[in-house]
Parts: C-alpha cells; sequence; structure tokens
C-alpha cells in the first residue's frame, strides 16, 4: 500500500502484509463510484488463508495495472497464519 491505494510490488517481496487500518462505507448501487473504475480493482476477503469461502470483494483505490494484481493472486485475509 502507498497512500491509501494498492500498488505493484516487486518479486524480492514477501507474500503476506498486514494492511494498515481501513475505514469501509458501504455505498447504494445508485451512488456515484469514488473513483473512476480505471483507478480501482477487485480484491477478494476470505476468512483465512485457506481460500475455501469467499467472504466479499472489496474494491479499492490502486496503481499500476490493476490486471497484475489479479495474476499475482492478491487477498485480503480476516485471519492470519497464526
Amino acid at each position: 500500500m502507498e497512500g491509501g491505494k494498492i500498488t505493484d510490488q516487486s518479486a524480492n517481496t514477501i507474500e503476506l502484509q498486514v494492511l494498515p487500518h481501513c475505514y469501509l462505507a458501504w455505498l447504494s448501487k445508485e451512488e456515484k463510484n469514488a473513483y473512476p473504475g480505471s483507478m480501482t480493482t477487485n480484491i477478494p476477503v476470505y476468512f483465512n488463508l485457506g481460500r475455501e469461502s469467499l467472504l466479499c470483494q472489496f474494491t479499492l483505490p490502486q496503481i499500476g495495472d490493476p490486471n497484475s494484481k489479479i495474476i499475482s493472486g492478491a487477498a485480503i485475509f480476516l485471519q492470519g497464519s497464526e
């Protein structure tokens, strides 16, 4: 994360990173998105590292190519490996 946005990471980065505190808001389907579609990416949210159950997706602001996050398997986990 950089400035509250997901960034492209080099191949030498760690696999898991703790996210900074996040503030979530629910928007109705009728409301205009806060960011243009080209500046966001959908990130899946799972309960744990096993990825057995997809809980939801977060639409997050991002920097770079959104397809690179999908290919890299980017995801958010509510429960870590502890």
